[in-house]
């Protein structure tokens, strides 16, 4: 679970600057960029914590805000304009601000031994140095070619390499964020099925 997160955010994350960037903005809307999201989780997150215990349905909370914050991170790929991308960056942190917490406490207070929780939480950090790797390699060996409209003999062949070139350069940051983010979700719903199902203890009888 931690290591397919935060893998997912180091696919992404540090690569932001770069593409805003390459979008052609300059150094003052970069700066205002990366704000909103910390000086948003600032003031959120604790209004996120309120309506998970007073629901009690902390997963409930954590499908709807992982699976908005998703969406809204793949929207600010939509449209280059700033405007639009300081609104999608502000959606995505107002609803990405309970993620990390609602895992943490979930994950400890599941454990029975909390002393583990470092070992786990270390997974973490593998997957964002992974996912952060992974995508520079990727993105180092990514080229642009003009894109061809396929003739009606096209081989499979070549509808593989258009698509191919259509999700390169920094498309390639998205794309492989909402890939990893699939069995991030499937992680958490596993862990919710077994919180609510856990096994049972050898020694139970």
């Amino acid at each position: 679970l931690f290591f397919t997160y935060y893998a997912s955010l180091g696919s992404l994350l540090p690569y932001l600057p770069v593409y805003y960037h390459s979008l052609g903005h300059g150094g003052q809307i970069i700066g205002m960029l990366g704000a909103i999201k910390p000086f948003t989780t600032f003031l959120v997150a604790p209004v996120w914590g309120i309506i998970s215990d007073s629901t009690g349905s902390p997963f409930t909370v954590l499908y709807f805000t992982f699976l908005i914050s998703l969406v809204g991170q793949l929207l600010v790929a939509f449209r280059h304009d700033p405007a639009w991308i300081m609104f999608m960056v502000f959606i995505t942190a107002l609803f990405n601000a309970p993620v990390k917490s609602l895992l943490d406490s979930m994950v400890m207070s599941n454990l029975k031994d909390r002393s583990k929780y470092g070992r786990l939480r270390l997974w973490g950090q593998l997957g964002f140095g992974v996912g952060s790797s992974g995508v520079g390699i990727l993105l180092s060996r990514s080229k642009h070619r003009p894109y061809m409209r396929p003739t009606g003999s096209s081989s499979v062949r070549e509808h593989l390499d258009e698509v191919w070139q259509s999700i390169t350069g920094y498309k390639l940051l998205f794309f492989t964020h909402a890939l990893l983010s699939i069995p991030t979700f499937l992680c958490i719903r596993a862990f919710d099925r077994w919180t609510k199902d856990p096994p049972l203890d050898d020694n139970s009888d």
